[in-house]
């Protein structure tokens, strides 16, 4: 449950820090589902259908991004969040 927290904290800071595109957005919300991916199949390993859950929403949430990423990139020529 504490790993859970720290990937939390390492999301908040990450997006803290890279505030101006949407593509480094989603690099760091991809990285952290991956790290929250690794823990659980480390620490419960006995499931394997919360890790298959997991990654099946991850990859949800990446085609997400990258659509709306996309009609970013069509509306408004830039990936930059504050334009």
């Amino acid at each position: 449950v504490s790993y859970l927290f720290y990937s939390i904290i390492i999301l908040f800071l990450s997006f803290s820090h890279f505030k101006n595109h949407i593509l480094s957005y989603l690099l760091c919300l991809e990285a952290t589902v991956l790290f929250i991916f690794a823990l659980i199949t480390i620490f419960a390993s006995s499931s394997i259908h919360v890790s298959l859950v997991l990654l099946s929403i991850g990859a949800c949430e990446a085609a997400m991004g990258l659509s709306s990423l996309i009609c970013s990139v069509r509306i408004s020529g830039s990936d930059n969040l504050f334009v």
